[in-house]
């Protein structure tokens, strides 16, 4: 696999949007984005590797949310019309990312195994 190239191809994808629009910033600075209607987050940890993170879908309120939307000063109206990307960082900035995945991720994998989890999620979302 050509890392580089599939990388491209990922920012190139109409559905494709981060916190930066480099999509190897958000890899290697542990900055939100989102793929084919799915949000993600890669932690890496030196001598570790990487931690790959993600929702399903999209977000919707639920009442533990709460906290997160107060402390932003956000209504749940809203929220519920905010992009998912900007729902995300909303609760992520008070949460945590894997709070809001319900715990979903994957640990201490490389580079190349981030990306094929990336595409493995588009292939899912297919069927």
């Amino acid at each position: 696999m050509n890392i580089t190239k599939e990388i491209k191809r990922i920012e190139e994808d109409p559905t494709y949007q981060g916190e930066d629009l480099d999509l190897m910033e958000c890899l290697e600075n542990g900055y939100l984005f989102t793929y084919q209607g799915d949000i993600f987050q890669v932690f890496y940890r030196e001598n570790k590797g990487y931690t790959f993170a993600w929702t399903c879908g999209p977000i919707e309120y639920d009442k533990w949310m709460k906290r997160a939307l107060d402390d932003a000063g956000i209504s749940e109206e809203e929220f519920e019309a905010m992009i998912d990307l900007d729902k995300a960082g909303t609760i992520t900035r008070y949460f945590g990312f894997l709070e809001l995945t319900g715990f979903e991720y994957t640990p201490d994998i490389t580079l190349e195994e981030v990306v094929t989890e990336i595409k493995k999620h588009k292939k899912e979302m297919k069927k």
